[in-house]
């Protein structure tokens, strides 16, 4: 009879164990070898507001400079194995501003569309049931055409535009979470370069060129380095449908 009890407990410990195994697995499949994630990252962000100054009692009011940028980067990673994948992310970006300025009035605008292509490769880590420490190895390609207006005294009149190229590489560390069986979120800890800003990666390399044609033809090359650039750095947020 005590033989028999302690057969009958080890099935039941070699059952519990298989079934812990089996959700552990489970929940890792998503990053098997042979997934596919589907997604990418979406950014809107704006900017304004108003001055006032009061001198002898009298309070004046003018506007600061409006700002808005859109970023849609949609992407596609395939995992080779169970921790490595690579992927490649095709996008548009655009940064627009407006200056109101007084006496005389008018208003100046620029703006900044972009095209922007992104060759990935991505380690996971596992770190629980549903969380994954990243490392992406970032390539971030950007071509864009930065356009403005000037004041040449008594009107407003289109600038030179400047053609614009961002050639990046760097290291982006983070956190993949699964709130769900297919969908996965992902944090990472900084920015990927774009037309007027090298990033902020862990560690990289930002080279700018831009060439401006007018009178005489201009160009000019802006060369940016990061490593634990922790005053700069920010927060990328990115969301995926898993496929197996």
């Amino acid at each position: 009879m005590p033989k028999l009890k302690l057969i009958t407990k080890m099935k039941k410990v070699l059952l519990s164990a298989s079934l812990i195994a089996g959700t552990f697995m489970s929940s890792f499949a998503q990053t098997s070898a042979g997934a596919i994630a589907i997604g990418g990252t979406i950014g809107l962000a704006t900017s304004g507001g108003k001055y006032k100054s009061t001198t002898n009692g009298t309070t004046t009011t003018s506007d600061k400079a409006s700002s808005s940028s859109f970023r849609i980067i949609p992407n596609v990673s395939y995992f080779l194995s169970d921790k490595l994948a690579l992927g490649l992310g095709i996008g548009y970006s655009n940064s627009t501003t407006s200056v109101k300025h007084y006496n005389p009035d008018y208003t100046l605008k620029s703006s900044g569309p972009a095209f922007v292509v992104n060759p990935y490769a991505k380690y996971y880590i596992g770190l629980g049931e549903k969380t994954y420490f990243l490392l992406q190895g970032d390539l971030n390609l950007v071509f864009g055409k930065q356009k403005s207006q000037g004041w040449n005294g008594t009107a407003v009149v289109d600038n030179e535009p400047t053609n614009s190229t961002v050639v990046a590489v760097g290291v982006l560390p983070g956190i993949l979470f699964f709130p769900s069986e297919k969908i996965g979120i992902e944090f990472t800890l900084g920015t990927q370069a774009y037309i007027g800003n090298g990033g902020s990666y862990l560690l990289g390399y930002a080279s700018q060129i831009d060439k401006t044609k007018g009178n005489t033809e201009t160009k000019e090359t802006t060369n940016t380095f990061s490593f634990l650039n922790l005053n700069a750095i920010g927060v990328g947020v990115s969301a995926y449908y898993f496929i197996k």
